[in-house]
């Protein structure tokens, strides 16, 4: 950066402070291009949609198991939409109410 103090976000129009911009290695002043209360209801907004939605699950699926949305719903759909160890048909403790691939439904400590 050559000394500048502010950056303009585009979106909500206004010149901000540099510290109201998150990180972004890729970006050549080495900051986001929206501020962080932008980028947040950007985010939040993109978040809400289906798309969003779903790309969110398959990252996650793909992370947490190595397997993608559609082999997720074969195994649930191959089990009668139930957890094949315990009979469930649905998470509580899920956000979303998935069901958990490694069985991790409640966790028991024994004294």
């Amino acid at each position: 950066m050559s000394g500048a103090t502010l950056k303009y976000c585009p979106k909500c129009k206004t010149d901000k402070a540099l510290e109201l911009f998150n990180k972004h290695a890729k970006e050549r002043d080495g900051l986001q291009r929206l501020c962080r209360d932008c980028q947040k209801e950007s985010s939040r907004k993109y978040l809400s949609t289906e798309k969003g939605i779903t790309t969110t699950r398959q990252a996650h699926l793909k992370r947490k198991y190595s397997i993608n949305l559609q082999t997720y719903e074969e195994l649930l759909l191959s089990q009668g939409n139930k957890c094949k160890i315990c009979g469930v048909d649905s998470n509580p403790d899920s956000r979303a109410n998935y069901l958990v691939i490694d069985h991790n439904h409640t966790i028991i400590l024994l004294p």
